[in-house]
């Protein structure tokens, strides 16, 4: 996997770079908006396009379509999120 899934974070850039003493300009953002269905593991699949030379990924969600009731009866979904690569 090319990032600790520890450095996946639902924090926004901002609080990213607050927190480690660094500014947002020190960092090429990219967006990742991965599609998966219910046989895949969604951390995992999203891992799988993020670059090696990232140091974060950050605003990280997950949106399943399906019964959200029953996390089993779900079908599809998206995860998503920013990719911080230093400059």
């Amino acid at each position: 996997m090319p990032i600790n899934t520890g450095k996946i974070l639902t924090i926004s850039a901002q609080e990213y770079c607050h927190m480690t003493i660094q500014s947002i300009a020190e960092f090429y953002p990219l967006g990742l908006h991965i599609p998966f269905s219910k046989d895949e593991d969604p951390l995992e699949k999203f891992n799988a396009y993020i670059p090696n030379n990232a140091e974060a990924v950050v605003g990280f969600r997950l949106t399943i379509y399906g019964d959200v009731k029953l996390l089993e009866a779900y079908h599809s979904g998206f995860a998503y999120g920013t990719v911080l690569i230093p400059k």
